[in-house]
C-alpha cells in the first residue's frame, strides 16, 4: 500500500552522460541506514585485505579482533555524516535514490557516471535528495526562475 510519502515523493529525471536517472528524495532513516552500510562495508573491506596477507590462528584472532572494534553508536554516525560528503557518499546516495525507479541500476554504474569532472553539478541536486533544500536546481539558475517552477529535469 502506497501512504502519502510516497505519493508526494515523486521522481525527478536527471540526465548524466547518456543516461536518464528517475532519483527520488531519500529520508533520513534511508539515508543514514544506506551511509551506516557503506562505512561498515569500507571498514570490513580493509579488515578482509588485512587479513588475506596473515595465516592460520593470526588471520582468525586479527578478525576476531577487528570485528569487534567495528563503529557503532556515536561513533558510527559521525562516519555516516562524514562519508555523505565523499565522492563514494554522494555515489552511494544516488544509487539509492534511483534504485526504486531503475531496479537495474547498479552502484558500478552510478560510479561510471559520477566522476570529479561533474560532481559539483550533483551539489544541489544531492540537497534535494537527502532533504536538505526543497527544489532540485542548479546554482547557475537566476532567482526569478528558481521561483517560478520546479525544475524537474537537470542535465549534467
Amino acid at each position: 500500500m502506497t501512504n502519502a510519502n510516497e505519493l508526494a515523493n515523486t521522481p525527478i529525471e536527471v540526465e548524466v552522460g547518456s543516461r536518464t536517472l528517475k532519483l527520488r528524495r531519500l529520508g533520513l532513516e534511508s539515508l543514514f541506514a544506506a551511509m551506516e552500510s557503506l562505512v561498515i562495508s569500507d571498514k570490513v573491506g580493509q579488515m578482509h585485505k588485512v587479513a588475506e596477507g596473515l595465516s592460520g590462528p593470526e588471520r582468525i584472532d586479527y578478525l576476531r579482533k577487528t570485528t569487534s572494534d567495528l563503529p557503532t553508536g556515536a561513533e558510527l554516525q559521525e562516519l555516516s555524516q562524514s562519508k555523505m560528503s565523499t565522492i563514494a557518499g554522494i555515489r552511494h546516495i544516488v544509487f539509492e535514490a534511483a534504485k526504486k525507479d531503475q531496479p537495474d541500476v547498479t552502484p558500478e554504474e552510478i560510479t561510471d557516471l559520477i566522476d570529479v569532472e561533474n560532481l559539483e553539478k550533483f551539489s544541489a541536486m544531492i540537497s534535494f535528495l537527502c532533504g536538505i533544500s526543497d527544489e532540485p536546481i542548479g546554482e547557475d539558475e537566476e532567482p526569478s526562475e528558481k521561483k517560478a517552477e520546479r525544475v524537474t529535469h537537470v542535465k549534467t
